[in-house]
């Protein structure tokens, strides 16, 4: 019944599109014109220094890889352990450097992934989000669910790897970008409702 409330009415597409196009599709009856759907994150010169100051005190080899492996969402995280077996995987094969961001209340999944590594990782400080962004900023990948982190990440021009379970990347990943890729597993159920799943199966 709210459709009654408003003057200008915009019909959804019924394919999913990316979260910045749906956005300005709102604005469009109104001749607002987009000036392009990039998106850009300004970080504070404090918040760069203390982001170089982290990154600096780092080995030198290998690529500097970050990852995000939390979601305040159950049926957008990957299992902890595969994090932690991927992140081994890239520093045996290209001698990455592994950095784990987190934030207030996460320090359970701080512990889960380090105690599944055999490898070195470098666990990020307590930072703010501006030092967090820094920080990704600096880095060469990010690697993680679909999260605030990675929106981070792909404001920041970091490239990305995001795995999904039953949400759609197509709403989340910029199109058109070869530098932002989404992992996606079809576990052929017929109707997904994110919210009521409880095996989520996509994400095995």
């Amino acid at each position: 019944i709210r459709k009654y409330c408003y003057t200008h009415v915009v019909k959804r597409k019924r394919e999913p599109v990316y979260a910045v196009d749906f956005k300005m599709d709102l604005v469009k009856p109104l001749q607002v014109q987009s000036q392009g759907m990039g998106l850009t994150l300004v970080i504070p010169s404090e918040a760069w220094k203390r982001a170089r100051e982290f990154t600096e005190g780092l080995l030198k080899d290998g690529p500097l890889i970050v990852f995000s492996p939390v979601s305040r969402r159950k049926y957008k995280r990957w299992p902890v352990e595969r994090y932690s077996s991927l992140a081994d995987s890239l520093v045996e094969k290209y001698k990455a450097r592994i950095v784990l961001i987190w934030g207030p209340g996460e320090e359970g999944v701080v512990n889960t992934f380090t105690a599944g590594m055999k490898n070195q990782c470098f666990v990020a400080p307590r930072t703010t989000l501006m030092e967090m962004a820094g920080i990704i900023a600096l880095s060469d990948l990010f690697i993680g669910n679909d999260n605030g982190p990675k929106h981070m990440a792909v404001a920041v021009g970091t490239p990305t790897v995001t795995i999904f379970g039953p949400t759609d990347p197509r709403a989340w990943t910029p199109p058109n970008s070869p530098q932002h890729v989404s992992v996606r597993k079809d576990a052929g159920c017929k109707r997904c409702v994110p919210q009521r799943c409880r095996d989520f199966k996509c994400l095995e």
